[in-house]
């Protein structure tokens, strides 16, 4: 279970009173990076995250399987309405000092950007920002000078693999909405774990 997601730890309490009653032989833990320890681990894994899939050792489609052989039947419902999630890429240039996210990044172009995310009434904006991964518009960050676009492909992952844990806590990836106002390079190694996306601008 993730622990930094607040839920993880009554659904842990969940899970192993489950296992108590059924007489389960499972064994369940909270660490900080389970995406990590599941890539490096000799285990069989279940997961639908891209790169765990591509890194990973061993992998077992669990969903497949139980689909195939119509093992279950199920319902799929919303708890809450889908919201829409606009993902907005930074620019260079930037004010000369700390302020918060949306208004350190200066310009035409990032008027531009924003304009264009907020013509789809999103539910919550962020900013994508090469050095410090999902902003919110109010976090506040210091100016920097970090390209994504000329990383290496090992930092890009990263950084993506960063970016989707706090999507995670921040938003439903299964069933939200997300509109990338971004070039391909800050989406590339996103949206293969994410569901719902437009990409409605084409940009450089």
């Amino acid at each position: 279970m993730d622990a930094p997601i607040s839920n993880s730890g009554r659904l842990k309490t969940y899970l192993r009173e489950i296992a108590e009653r059924e007489s389960f032989n499972w064994e369940i833990h909270l660490v900080n990076n389970p995406d990590k320890e599941l890539i490096e681990s000799d285990k069989i894994m279940i997961s639908s995250d891209a790169w765990i899939l591509e890194d990973g050792k061993r992998w077992f489609n669990f969903m497949g399987y139980i689909i195939e052989h119509n093992l279950i039947r199920a319902e799929l419902f919303f708890a809450n309405k889908p919201k829409k999630i606009a993902l907005v890429t930074c620019v260079k240039e930037k004010q000369g000092k700390k302020t918060t996210a949306k208004d350190l990044y200066q310009g035409e172009l990032f008027r531009k950007f924003m304009s264009s995310a907020e013509s789809f009434s999103p539910d919550k904006t962020f900013i994508l920002s090469g050095k410090h991964g999902l902003l919110k518009l109010e976090d506040e960050i210091e100016p920097y000078d970090l390209n994504l676009n000329v990383k290496e492909d090992s930092y890009q992952r990263e950084w993506a693999r960063n970016v989707m844990r706090d999507l995670k806590k921040e938003t439903d990836i299964l069933h939200d909405e997300f509109i990338f106002i971004t070039n391909p390079v800050y989406c590339k190694y996103l949206i293969p774990n994410i569901r719902n996306y437009k990409i409605p601008l084409k940009i450089k």
